[in-house]
Order: C-alpha cells, then sequence, then structure tokens
C-alpha cells in the first residue's frame, strides 16, 4: 500500500498490507521447499560450498 510519505509530501511509503504479507510468507515457504529439493543430490558440505560461490557471484554481480 502506498500513502504520502509523513516528511515528505513528494515521497510515497510504502508498506506491505496482511494480505501482502501472507503472500510473501508463502513465497517465502515455497522458496525453501524448492531450494531444499534442488539442493538434495549434494552433500551438505557441497550444499554449503555451492551456497557460499552463488553469493559471492551474486555479490560480485551487484557491484558491476
Amino acid at each position: 500500500m502506498r500513502s504520502p510519505h509523513p516528511s515528505d509530501r513528494r515521497k510515497n511509503a510504502v508498506t506491505v498490507t496482511p494480505k501482502g504479507a501472507a503472500v510473501l510468507s508463502r513465497c517465502g515457504a515455497l522458496a525453501e521447499v524448492a531450494n531444499a529439493e534442488l539442493l538434495a543430490p549434494l552433500t551438505p558440505d557441497e550444499q554449503k560450498q555451492l551456497m557460499d560461490l552463488l553469493t559471492r557471484l551474486h555479490g560480485a554481480a551487484e557491484r558491476l
């Protein structure tokens, strides 16, 4: 939901609605299930290594 920012009327303050919070929660739960299924063939050490490498790549992409 958008509303005028309390201290600067040129900006909008964005807040999540209860329905939006429920959708975000559901998406988070579904993402956890999908990640578990994707990583299932890997050992716990391999899962950690993959996540560490992906985190590094993501960080590098943000700096571009």
